[in-house]
């Protein structure tokens, strides 16, 4: 099978898992804005955005080395041994970490909690991110070996045990914050000790000190990109915590939520595309490396359409979906939006850096840029614009930090990237999507109308910028349609 039928088949699958999750996730939020406050859902979206922060640390970037060196030891004995030696590792340094943080985080995590105590909401966050690089790290292994139908029964198995959890402890035991955060903690807990079982027969129980080694050796590097790209994906919530207060940061993580959307299929694209991609920098297939350029200007057009659509309709999905506490989160759905949007632009050039074992440095340059800039305009946006300013902020701390990664990757890009041509895509829809959400004076029908009519024109426009041609995009989907 080519490279495009590959990525469009294992990515439709990743893509399908995560969109039932979310469509189901969707269907939740009329419910938890009915049973939580907004304080409660701020509580939430403060200590997941910090339990999630945790988890990524103590998988010490071992993911990214279980992707770069299945290449390595593919069909080999070792790969067994160095699976099983990261396996070990990471377990023993989550649990040591994660215990002192149990006796000791009400003193470390005070500075970014604000009100929200560390006892219980953000112990439970703990509890469940000492159990998540186990998980985690199983998930990349059944990526890397293209086992999509698996890794989509075990996603989306895991979201339908934690919704079950927490709509019982909401709804039946009357819970608020701490209901889904012990839903999240129970349900990984539960999903590592199935992973382990899962992985068994694809890892050796051994540890060698040369496979950690050459497992750090690639993936410390990569450590300070992990936290300063996590830090700056919580900075928002954690100010408007903080700076206005915590309601504000629930009311700001529905339009998140919904905004996150684009998120959904950029990452479900990239766990596709990653496989194909390593497997032809390593050969240098000219053949192959164009139809990835090729597949990889799809994928922005893609990105950027959905991240419109999100944008056109984002004041009626919130008032649907939210009672009227909730429903000035929508102001924020178009910037988080084209935020994932660019954030998946972004997958395409990093990969470049991951794939060159001495360049993994290098990653952390773009990451950390982001951060600094999204505190910087997280500071001083909020200050003026509130929940507006945040996700603006969230937005223009993502485009520097994709700008940046294509700087650095382009000299060891074997792919010849359009950047003239994404960079216009992108500036002129997110434009048009801040335009289209202004005030309107037509009736709502009429403007629903006008906003599918600029929709279809923006989608032939978009294929225009890229392709000098509105209908190609329209051809290339019915090309790979054949692999669905």
């Amino acid at each position: 099978m080519s490279i495009s039928g590959r990525v469009a088949k294992n990515s439709t699958i990743y893509a399908g898992a995560n969109l039932l999750q979310r469509f189901f996730a969707f269907l939740l939020l009329p419910l938890y804005t009915r049973y939580l406050t907004p304080e409660s859902y701020g509580i939430i979206a403060v200590v997941t955005a910090l339990s999630m922060t945790l988890g990524m640390v103590l998988n010490l970037s071992f993911s990214g080395a279980i992707t770069r060196f299945h290449f390595e030891y593919k069909d080999s004995e070792k790969l067994k041994e160095f699976r099983g030696t990261l396996l070990i590792f990471v377990s023993l340094v989550s649990l040591f970490v994660g215990g002192l943080l149990l006796l000791f985080g009400s003193y470390v995590f005070a500075p970014l909690l604000g009100d929200v105590p560390f006892w219980p909401y953000m112990a439970i966050g703990v509890a469940g991110a000492i159990f998540f690089p186990i998980y985690d790290l199983f998930l990349s292994a059944v990526q890397v070996e293209e086992q999509s139908k698996r890794f989509a029964w075990v996603t989306i198995s895991n979201f339908v045990i934690r919704a079950g959890i927490a709509i019982t402890l909401v709804v039946g035991a009357g819970m608020q914050a701490e209901g889904p955060l012990i839903a999240t903690a129970v349900t990984t807990v539960l999903y590592a000790i199935l992973s382990l079982f899962l992985i068994r027969p694809t890892i050796s129980i051994t540890f060698k000190v040369s496979y950690l080694k050459e497992a750090l050796s690639y993936s410390l590097p990569l450590l300070p990109h992990t936290l300063v790209t996590q830090v700056k994906h919580i900075t928002d919530k954690l100010f408007l915590n903080s700076m206005i207060n915590t309601a504000s940061a629930g009311i700001y993580n529905i339009g998140f939520q919904i905004g996150s959307l684009t998120a959904i299929v950029a990452m479900a694209a990239n766990r596709a595309f990653i496989p194909p991609f390593m497997s032809a920098m390593k050969s240098g297939n000219r053949e192959e490396l164009d139809e990835l350029e090729e597949l990889g200007s799809l994928l922005i057009y893609f990105y950027v359409m959905i991240s419109l659509v999100m944008s056109f309709f984002a004041k009626e999905i919130v008032t649907i979906l939210t009672t009227k506490e909730y429903t000035a989160g929508f102001v924020v759905i178009p910037f988080i939006a084209f935020s994932f949007a660019s954030r998946g632009i972004y997958f395409l050039f990093v990969n470049t850096l991951f794939y060159h074992k001495k360049a993994t440095k290098f990653v952390v340059i773009g990451s950390a840029t982001g951060m600094v800039m999204n505190v910087v305009f997280n500071w001083f946006f909020i200050r003026w614009w509130g929940l507006v300013g945040a996700a603006i902020a969230t937005m223009l701390s993502q485009v520097i930090t994709t700008v940046v990664v294509a700087i650095i990757a382009h000299p060891m890009s074997k792919i010849k990237w359009h950047y003239f041509r994404y960079s216009a895509l992108f500036i002129l829809a997110i434009l048009l999507a801040v335009f289209i959400n202004k005030d309107q004076v037509l009736p709502t029908f009429h403007l629903f109308i006008l906003k599918v009519v600029i929709l279809v024109s923006a989608g032939a426009g978009a294929s225009l910028i890229l392709w000098n041609n509105p209908a190609h995009a329209l051809n290339q989907i019915k090309k790979v349609r054949k692999f669905f």
